[in-house]
């Protein structure tokens, strides 16, 4: 443990890794909107066009996990 301007931060030495697998078929990548800054109108949207494309994992065990760096209203949206 370090403590860090009054936060106790905690540091793990033993990491344990997990085999990974080969990236899935079913990965969308679109070129168009590489180096784009604003592509959409703000997260929300993001969200409902993400949540679009995610519609075949609706009705499954699925968990939709939204990074509190700006994921949380994308995460929102996509979980309903």
């Amino acid at each position: 443990m370090v403590e860090e301007q009054g936060r106790k931060l905690y540091v793990y030495k033993n990491f344990s890794f997990i085999e990974t697998k080969p990236m899935p078929d079913n990965i969308i990548d679109l070129p168009e909107l590489r180096e784009k800054t604003h592509v959409f109108q703000d997260r929300a949207h993001a969200g409902k066009v993400l949540a679009e494309m995610l519609k075949d994992f609706r009705q499954t065990d699925s968990i939709v996990l939204g990074i509190p760096a700006g994921g949380v209203p994308v995460g929102a949206v996509i979980s309903k």
